[in-house]
């Protein structure tokens, strides 16, 4: 049974190893290997700074929500009322539903917050997820600090 709540402090270290570890399941090859190293060092956490630094940066999101299933953390979506900045699904819970609901939260949490929009700086993995989701390319793919991204918005009105 997959359930979801609002984020806590203790869900940190779950939380930034399931960002690192899909990450570099899926979009390893997404961009220049020293931004695509960048990244998933920046979530592994590995020194009690870098855990703490992460802990206070998930706390302050405006908007983050962890998917569990039983009491495992399998997803998580973190960003402001108009950018989502991480949307993560493990990849053994793929296809089930999981990213679309964590989605749905966050789009209702950003609309009660006021916003008319949510952009994203998508994978070019979860490209096709968000479209189907609604959202729409703004422009072509970028490189975004060394990293492939499709820019993408959705209008919530």
């Amino acid at each position: 049974m997959i359930t979801i709540r609002k984020f806590k402090r203790a869900d940190t270290k779950t939380v930034a190893a399931l960002v690192a570890r899909t990450y570099e399941q899926f979009c390893s090859d997404e961009g220049n290997p020293k931004a695509v190293d960048r990244y998933i060092n920046y979530f592994s956490a590995k020194t009690p700074d870098r855990l703490k630094e992460l802990e206070e940066r998930f706390a302050n999101a405006e908007i983050i929500y962890v998917a569990l299933n039983g009491i495992k953390i399998v997803g998580v979506v973190r960003g402001s009322r108009h950018r989502v900045s991480n949307l993560f699904v493990d990849g053994c819970c793929h296809r089930q539903g999981i990213g679309k609901r964590l989605m749905k939260m966050f789009e209702a949490s950003a609309k009660q917050k006021g916003s008319e929009y949510i952009k994203i700086r998508a994978s070019i993995y979860a490209d096709k997820f968000y479209r189907r989701l609604g959202y729409k390319k703004t422009t072509g793919q970028r490189m975004f600090h060394g990293l492939k991204i499709q820019p993408l918005k959705k209008t919530l009105i």
